[in-house]
């Protein structure tokens, strides 16, 4: 488990160390008089901080005592006050390197920092959990989000309802029956459920990679641990762009989603929800006015900041 945590860790930074754009700040009062900019990073559902602890070193030694540094500012959320009290009594005796590294007790939607953030990360995120942090990060203009989904319950109930719909025929006394040769194609797949799991993990996570790109980031869904560790080894990267696209491109991908949502009976999803995208056909979201973002646009700060890192 240790190996694991600590190959979770390495592919975490590696990640970051990948990213571009803007640095933002997380609090006024903690800047530094002599460092201009803050590189600002927030793991929701920190737990014990394995992973927050980590980054925060990493990009402490590598950024904040150079020419030009970034003043390292680390944020940790879980909802278990007694835990982040205790984490953050480690992290008061662990020095002035880690005096931009605190812990927050309250859920994803309750946590309040008040400016732009540089990097969201969010591993094992139960369920919809994950929704929550990408909107989060959408919300605070995130540069980099990157979470490691898990426990895709939100979709199951939405396949197992299509499917016995569409393998159910009206007899001619209209009563409803299975009719031979009117299955759907994914009952013999479904009815096995390791198939209907990773059915479920497949779809949900290709729908939030559709729902990244309309709102204006680069993504990436792959393994970035082995299938020996742990089977929730997938992760979503996904970087802001530095160009918007455009209402015609966005309007493509919202005719995938629709598509893919359609094949499997999804009507709604908590990303898409947050977003204000619509899973069903004829309501496309984006037709007509503005530039094709169906989600709400943050507010951005206002400010002449210097640009994030090449964390290469």
């Amino acid at each position: 488990q240790q190996q694991q945590q600590q190959q979770q860790q390495q592919q975490h930074q590696q990640l970051v160390d990948n990213d571009d754009g803007e640095a933002k700040s997380i609090d006024d009062n903690s800047k530094s008089s002599t460092i201009a900019d803050e590189l600002r990073v927030v793991d929701m559902g920190c737990g014990r901080g394995y992973l927050t602890f980590a980054l925060h070193s990493h990009l402490v030694e590598r950024y904040q005592y150079e020419e030009g540094a970034f003043n390292i500012q680390s944020r940790g959320v879980d909802v278990r006050p007694k835990l982040m009290k205790e984490v953050n009594s480690i992290a008061r005796d662990l020095g002035k390197d880690f005096d931009g590294l605190q812990f927050m007790t309250g859920t994803i939607e309750s946590t309040d920092i008040e400016h732009d953030i540089d990097v969201l990360i969010a591993l094992h995120a139960c369920d919809t959990a994950t929704d929550d942090s990408i909107w989060y990060g959408m919300k605070k203009n995130a540069k980099a989000i990157i979470v490691a989904p898990c426990c895709h319950k939100e979709v199951r109930g939405f396949l197992d309802m299509h499917v016995a719909q569409k393998t159910k025929t009206k007899t001619k006394k209209g009563s409803s029956e299975s009719g031979e040769g009117n299955h759907h194609p994914y009952v013999m797949v479904l009815r096995h459920n390791i198939y209907k799991e990773r059915m479920a993990e497949t779809v949900t996570d290709s729908i939030r990679a559709l729902l990244l790109e309309i709102a204006d980031y680069d993504v990436k869904v792959f393994e970035f641990i082995g299938g020996e560790h742990t089977s929730k080894n997938v992760m979503i990267t996904a970087v802001q762009r530095a160009k918007k696209r455009t209402k015609k491109q966005k309007d493509d991908l919202r005719r995938e989603l629709i598509s893919l949502s359609a094949l499997h009976g999804l009507r709604r999803q908590k990303l898409a929800d947050f977003m204000n995208e619509s899973l069903r056909e004829g309501e496309l979201d984006g037709e007509g006015e503005g530039d094709g973002d169906g989600r709400q646009q943050p507010t951005k700060k206002a400010g002449n900041r210097r640009g994030m890192p090449s964390l290469l």
